[in-house]
């Protein structure tokens, strides 16, 4: 909320608050990380990329506006950008991550290192960004897309199948995993078929 009167060092103090605020993290998401991860020994893990927020004592230095939090990271989110074009995926997740300690709700920045980790193979670890995506945004269709995509790669593809059908089935992407879930669902039923008539 800005003070509306025009006095920037007032509108930075309100967006330093925020940033403060926000660097705090929902106490809701955090239990819900935790028990998606089930003993919470992993909780520091950095290659899952959750990290404990920084509390702090008060809200940030207030002579410094939150302009430069956000230059930051969009700075980070640029780099990983590039990472990415380069085919680089593993270097992307890791600046990515430094995003997120930066802006800890950024559904974008999780829907981006989420595709990091579906192109390095690491199919849990998607999963659970495209999960955090999903929460902080539910109508975007790009966090299910990747939550499907996770899902495909993890072989779960019933689940995959009938999220997708929750979407927006004229979406391209969603008719793509649609089709990629049903496919691989009539193979794994081929197979199921196979393997019980070799047994009769």
């Amino acid at each position: 909320m800005l003070s509306g009167n025009g006095n920037s060092r007032e509108d930075d103090r309100w967006l330093g608050l925020r940033q403060w605020w926000r660097s705090l993290g929902p106490p809701d998401l955090a239990s819900m990380t935790m028990a998606r991860l089930g003993d919470g020994n992993n909780y520091d893990d950095r290659r899952l990329g959750l990290r404990r927020r920084r509390r702090s004592s008060g809200p940030p230095d207030q002579d410094e506006p939150c302009s430069k939090v956000n230059d930051r990271k969009a700075e980070l989110k640029s780099l990983g950008e590039k990472a990415v074009k380069r085919k680089n995926y593993l270097g992307a997740s890791k600046i990515y991550s430094e995003a997120l300690d930066v802006d800890y709700f950024d559904a974008t920045l999780y829907s981006n290192r989420s595709l990091c980790y579906l192109q390095s193979g690491e199919a849990q670890k998607a999963l659970l960004d495209a999960e955090t995506c999903v929460e902080l945004r539910p109508k975007w269709v790009k966090g299910h897309y990747r939550e499907g995509a996770a899902l495909m790669l993890l072989k779960e593809h019933k689940k995959a199948f009938l999220n997708a059908l929750k979407l927006d089935p004229a979406n391209a992407e969603t008719e793509k995993v649609l089709w990629e879930a049903f496919e691989a669902m009539k193979k794994d039923h081929a197979a199921e078929e196979k393997t019980l008539k070799s047994v009769d």
